[in-house]
């Protein structure tokens, strides 16, 4: 079983953490457009490496949770 990160999770509990924080506030933190958010909330897109662990660092912050239990997906590799 392969586990891949929930970006979708991830942003949305980031967004749930604090009524200020928008997609635009994550975009601007972790350096990146508007629609590069959009894209991997909408399972779209996969972040880059350091776009990856920005918004885990992001995450942690706003949620207080530690860096090795962001939420995931888990999927079979076909084996």
């Amino acid at each position: 079983m392969i586990r891949r990160i929930d970006w979708t999770q991830l942003i949305n509990d980031i967004l749930n953490s604090d009524r200020a924080v928008s997609i635009n506030v994550i975009a601007r933190k972790v350096g990146v457009h508007k629609s590069s958010i959009v894209r991997l909330r909408t399972c779209e897109s996969e972040p880059r490496y350091y776009t990856g662990e920005a918004l885990i660092a992001l995450w942690r912050k706003k949620t207080n949770q530690p860096a090795t239990n962001p939420p995931t997906l888990r999927q079979h590799n076909g084996k």
